[in-house]
């Protein structure tokens, strides 16, 4: 049986109500919750103050490992986008990274 994970991050109620959201509407959204808590796991690690999300650690989060494909990149980028817009919607001051210009191949 797999073990339920402990959100320990500051903002892990915004996390798990926006997680809760989507499944509301019919999303599985499996692996954004193993993003989401690597993420939660980040701002736990790096003490991210209670209804924020700054924009260092956002920047950090998301460009943070430069062996990763532009496309897991541009996953987690656009997952946080969104964290960033439901918090923002709830009142927390959140830092939204702008989306990239897309590259074609």
């Amino acid at each position: 049986m797999k073990a339920e994970y402990l959100w320990k991050s500051r903002i892990s109620g915004y996390i798990t109500e926006f997680l809760d959201t989507f499944r509301l509407a019919g999303y599985k959204y499996e692996d954004q919750e193993r993003k989401l808590r690597q993420f939660d796991q980040y701002c736990f690690d790096h003490e991210v103050p209670e209804a924020a999300l700054p924009r260092e650690t956002v920047e950090d989060f998301c460009y943070g490992d430069e062996y990763e494909s532009q496309d897991t990149r541009q996953k987690r980028l656009c997952l946080l986008r969104k964290l960033a817009e439901y918090m923002g919607k709830s009142g927390c001051q959140v830092f939204v990274l702008p989306m990239p210009e897309k590259t074609f191949r």
